[in-house]
Order: structure tokens, then C-alpha cells, then sequence
């Protein structure tokens, strides 16, 4: 039984949003400084409780890692139990510090994220651990979370934006992050809190672990109470709940409530307010958001219930993560227990149809073996030659795809992971180990690749099992762009992408050798050659050998004499690779001789002649590609 506030007393942990306290158009988007009203209103609600607001480095121009930020929290709260030995902590957080609020109460029950996959490829998983020996004395007091406006699966753009911010924000971004690069710190604040960006999936990670551990303790997890304002431009429903609907959560729409306007509990009106009717709204707006903070700061679970939303009117999130079919009329079966599961992405100009197929030869093989395995095929939409080019859209989609894998682990939590990916799909899952520990692979396919030849496998050490990399014969989208790139150097100006579909991995092929820390590296297999082009190692005749692969690491037969199969290139397939790092060199240099004659101003017919020639390399190049 908790004892009441006037007895022992409770500590109020109240975490700020990003940004500065001025209302402009981009720099007050996220919140910034808590209003003085709501801290009274806490107070007033909370009497007698003691109210720490620790001083952040969250504004604008913020370049902290937020992993350190809730180490402040983290010894903010440790001070304040030394000096009181308080009897309940209350979480109150908003926008971007929902995340820190999260990530503060999974770390005070001992959990972490690993620093390597644990030593065994032939199960690899990285799932945070939990060890309760490392929980904070006062862990055990946390008794509500409450949350406004919670980005807990991070920050995105959308049409409820306000067009201004849409118009701005990459250049406002880019200016952020660039500054961030100058000073050495890695990137901007918000950048870290972008939807799919390490730090946010770790954080939901994190707090699943907890969640696992509760339930294995028979513990319930603290009331935590959501409110969303019913105007938010930044955030949904979906995004609140991003662990998905719980029976600890009360879930609570703000009326007339935008992102910020949802801590405007009693600002001062303006004596020579022009608008009555305006004024008197706001006041009654007011009057509802004081009563349902203070309601969420008081009341329990049942009495919320009153005024949650009901599940069915939650407009949650669901993506197609290959859950179970439920058949209307059919006996309700119990989901029998995954062994594995499979991820497939596509690539890039692709709607990723065959993903479909791959999945399904990928359960047709495993109920042949009388085993449950998914093999979720969510897709990123339609990516451009553009998209892939420039890299935040390879960064956006990577992060992406952090997410989905999160949403995986989630799901499937005891079951270990493998991947199958075509040509930007496989830059997502290299870069995604590269980004976040908690990415592991038991067995990779790659078809296409666009990820370094070079790309060093043994520093994942039994994060990864084994590796098959499908190498086309006349793969000419990885030789002229990507291995092009590789070859002429421009790695070191940031294109991390390379010629792996096309030349092969030269890292770590065919060795399992241990890594400095004894862990086996993975064994890398390139197979050379699925005869065709950018597509071949997707095509429905490698299907089964995808699958095949991906469940049980049977590699591809080599077979003498097959055409679809050959073991060398043809001589013209072998030109391919020697005039590739020729080809974005020579349409540069026509690219640039034609914006010279246009300015110069050359004869009518010299200057036909010079957009002939870019013309003809144009068309060439597209046929090719």
C-alpha cells in the first residue's frame, strides 16, 4: 500500500522537450523550456511533492548525446534519495523527453543495451539484458509515468506539418547537423531523435525488456497515462503508442490541444485581446487540459478509464510484420512457437512483389521441416535512383529499417533473425549493423549487393553467422554506379556504397576465424555467378535457393554446365567491370561540356551537337541500367 505524499513524500521527475522558449516557426516546434503555469500546476496537484525539473542541454542549437542525458537524469534522481529517502516517484515528460523519460526508467531497472552479440552465430540474437542486481535502490518506487505528447518512436514529417516547417526543415536540419559534424559531435540533438534512429529504437528495446521482465515476476508495470493533443501536428496516435496498447496505459486524447498548446494550463491573456470569443476558448481549453493532467497525475487506472479512448478507437499502427491469419469462423488457435524468422527487403525502382514470393517458399520449406517460421516483407515504397543517391534518403531508410527490425525483436523475441536483401535493401542491413548493437543476423542473403567489397564482416563478430552473396554476371547497376564509386575513391567523401553485387566481398571469404574477443567472425560466401543482370539473384529460379539458405545454410549448387549458373563471365561481361569506373566520369565530362556551351554561347549547330552527345550517353546509360 503506498503511503500518502504528507507522510514520506513523493519526487516528481519532470523532463523538458527540445528546443528554445521563443514561439517562432521551426525553433519552437518541440516544445522547449517547461511553462511556469504547468509547474504550479503540479505543485497544486501534487501538494507537498518535491519537484525536480533538472537543467538539460536541449535547445535548439543542441548537439548532446541523449544516452548522456539520461545518465543526468539518472544521478539527478540518485542525489535527491540521498538527501530524502523518498516514498514514490512520479515520470512526467513531453515531446522529445518522453524518449529520455523511457530510456531513464528501463536503465533505473538494470537494463542496457549489448555492446556484442553474444558468442554462438548459430542463434544470434543482441536483445537488451536486464540485470536486476543493477537497478537503482529506488526503482521500485516509480509508480506512474505520465507523458505529453510523446514522440516515443520518434519525429517525422507528415502532412499535418505545418508547411512552413515542411519547407525549411531539411535546410534548418542540414544547417544542424552540419554544425554538429563541425564540432565533432556526431549529430545534431533532434537528429538523434528522428523516427527509426538508433537511440529511439534502443530505447523501445530497452523498455520491452522491462516489460518481459515484469511479466516474468508476476510485477505490473507503473500506471502510465498518455495524453495526446487532438490537434497535434507532429504526433499520432499510433506514434504514443508505439509499443502498441497495453493494460497498464491509459491512452487520452486533449481537446482543442495542439503539440505545445497542450502545457498551456493558465498563461496570462493579453489585457488588450481583440477577440473575446478567442480568448474565452482559450480559457475554456485551458480549464480541460488542467483537468486532465491533473487527473492523470491522481487518479487510477479504473478511474481513467472513464475518459481513455476505448482500444477499437485507437488508430494504431500495423504494418505488414507477416503476423498469424486469423480466419473468420475458424477454431481460435494458440500461434505455435517461432523458430525463426526471415526479413526480406527490396531494393531500390522496386515495389518489392517478388519479397511475397521469397516469403512464401520461405514457410512452404519450413512446414516442410514441421517448423514455424515468419518471414515479414514490409516495404519503404517506391526509392528512386535520386533517393539513393543522396544520402539522407539512404539514411532515412536505414533507419527505417532499424525500426521494423526493432518491431521484430519485439514480436519475436526468443527467435533468431536472418535476412534476405536486394541491391539498397542490403545497404540497409549493412549500414544497420554498422549503426546499432542490438542488429543481429544468424544468416544473410545479399542479391545485388551495393555495399562495400571491402565491408568488414569479422568486426560483428557472432553478430552475424553466415553471409551468401549472390554475385550477377552482368550486374551493370552495381558496376557503373555504385562500384564505380568504390573504385574511384569517393568513400572518402562519404558514398559508402560499393561494387559487393558485382565483384564480391574480399573481407573475411569463406573464414569463421575467432575475433580479438574469441567470438567467430562470419563466414562470408560469394557465389559466382547467377547469370543475368541487377535482378538474377531474385529471380524465381533462385527462390527455393534463397530460402533454402536463409532456414538451413545449404549454399546454392555450382553446376557444370549451367547456363543460369556459370562459373566465369563471358569477355563481354568482363568489359563490363573494366570500363565501369569510365562511366560516371564520362557523363560528368558531358554533363559539364554542355553547361560550358550553354554559357559560352556556341553556334546553334555546335551546341545541338554537345546535347546530341549527352543525349546519346543518356540513353545508353538508362538502357543499360
Amino acid at each position: 500500500m503506498t503511503e500518502s505524499v504528507s507522510e514520506t513524500g513523493t519526487l516528481v521527475l519532470v523532463v523538458r522537450g527540445w528546443g528554445g522558449a521563443v514561439k517562432l516557426p521551426f525553433w519552437s516546434v518541440a516544445g522547449g523550456t517547461l511553462p511556469q503555469p504547468f509547474l504550479d500546476l503540479l505543485q497544486r496537484t501534487l501538494p507537498g511533492a518535491d519537484i525536480l525539473t533538472p537543467d538539460l542541454p536541449m535547445g535548439t542549437l543542441s548537439n548532446a548525446d541523449p544516452a548522456d542525458l539520461v545518465d543526468q537524469l539518472l544521478g539527478a534522481v540518485d542525489r535527491r534519495f540521498e538527501e530524502r529517502p523518498f516514498s514514490r516517484l512520479i515520470i512526467v515528460a513531453f515531446s522529445a523527453g518522453t524518449v529520455l523519460a523511457r530510456s531513464f526508467f528501463s536503465r533505473a531497472q538494470g537494463a542496457q543495451m549489448p555492446e556484442a552479440g553474444p558468442v554462438g552465430g548459430s542463434a544470434a540474437h543482441a536483445l537488451p539484458r536486464l540485470d536486476p542486481a543493477t537497478a537503482r535502490p529506488w526503482a521500485d518506487r516509480i509508480e506512474r509515468i505520465v507523458l505529453l505528447a510523446g514522440v516515443t518512436r520518434g519525429w517525422t514529417l507528415s502532412s499535418a506539418t505545418p508547411v512552413l516547417l515542411r519547407l525549411v526543415s531539411r535546410w534548418v536540419l542540414f544547417f544542424l547537423n552540419t554544425s554538429a559534424q563541425f564540432q565533432r559531435k556526431g549529430w545534431a540533438f533532434i537528429e538523434r531523435f528522428r523516427r527509426g534512429a538508433p537511440f529511439v529504437v534502443e530505447s523501445r528495446l530497452l523498455f520491452h525488456q522491462v516489460e518481459r521482465h515484469f511479466a516474468a515476476a508476476g510485477r505490473d508495470l507503473p500506471q502510465t497515462v498518455l495524453l495526446l493533443g487532438s490537434e497535434d501536428e507532429y504526433v499520432s496516435p499510433a506514434d504514443a503508442l508505439d509499443l502498441g496498447l497495453r493494460k497498464d496505459y491509459s491512452y487520452i486524447e486533449v481537446p482543442w490541444s495542439s503539440h505545445t498548446d497542450i502545457l498551456d494550463v493558465g498563461l496570462p491573456e493579453a489585457a488588450d485581446t481583440p477577440d473575446a470569443g478567442r480568448a474565452a476558448h482559450r480559457r475554456r481549453a485551458q480549464a480541460k487540459r488542467t483537468e486532465l493532467i491533473g487527473r492523470a497525475l491522481t487518479e487510477s487506472r479504473a478511474q481513467l478509464q472513464t475518459i481513455a479512448m476505448h482500444p477499437d478507437d485507437v488508430d494504431d499502427y500495423l504494418d505488414d510484420m507477416d503476423r498469424p491469419v486469423v480466419v473468420p469462423g475458424a477454431a481460435s488457435a494458440e500461434e505455435p512457437q517461432v523458430a525463426g524468422v526471415v526479413f526480406i527487403i527490396h531494393g531500390i525502382r522496386d515495389n518489392g512483389f517478388w519479397t511475397k514470393r521469397v516469403a512464401r517458399e520461405v514457410k512452404a520449406l519450413a512446414r516442410s521441416r514441421r517448423g514455424a517460421v515468419r518471414a515479414p516483407t514490409p516495404t519503404y515504397g517506391y526509392f528512386s535512383l535520386r533517393d539513393f543517391i543522396v544520402p539522407w534518403g539512404r539514411r532515412d531508410a536505414t533507419y527505417w529499417f532499424l525500426e521494423k527490425f526493432a518491431e521484430i525483436r519485439i514480436r519475436y523475441p526468443d527467435a533468431p533473425v536472418s535476412f534476405i536483401g536486394h541491391s539498397n535493401g542490403t545497404y540497409l542491413a549493412a549500414h544497420a549493423l554498422e549503426l546499432s548493437p542490438f542488429v543481429a543476423l544468424r544468416r544473410v542473403v545479399f542479391a545485388g549487393s551495393v555495399v562495400r567489397t571491402s565491408f568488414d564482416w569479422a568486426r560483428f563478430g557472432a553478430r552475424v553467422g553466415e553471409v551468401l552473396n549472390l554475385v550477377a554476371s552482368r550486374d551493370r547497376v552495381v558496376a557503373y554506379m555504385p562500384g564505380a564509386f568504390e573504385r574511384l575513391g569517393l568513400g572518402r567523401l562519404g558514398v559508402d556504397v560499393g561494387g559487393g553485387g558485382f565483384e564480391g566481398f574480399t573481407a573475411s571469404e569463406g573464414s569463421a576465424t575467432p575475433t580479438a574477443d574469441g567470438s567467430p567472425s562470419p563466414k562470408v560466401h560469394n557465389f559466382r555467378f547467377v547469370a543475368g543482370d541487377h535482378g538474377a539473384g531474385v529471380s524465381e529460379s533462385m527462390w527455393r535457393d534463397l530460402a533454402a539458405f536463409a532456414l538451413e545454410g545449404t549454399l546454392p549448387e555450382q553446376r557444370a554446365g549451367d547456363p543460369l549458373r556459370p562459373a566465369e563471365r563471358t569477355p563481354r561481361e568482363q568489359r563490363i567491370g573494366r570500363i565501369a569506373p569510365a562511366v560516371p566520369v564520362v557523363a560528368l565530362a558531358l554533363l559539364l561540356a554542355f553547361i560550358v556551351a550553354m554559357v559560352i554561347g556556341l553556334e546553334d549547330g555546335e551546341l545541338a551537337a554537345a546535347a546530341a552527345a549527352v543525349a546519346v550517353f543518356i540513353t545508353w546509360f538508362l538502357r543499360e541500367y
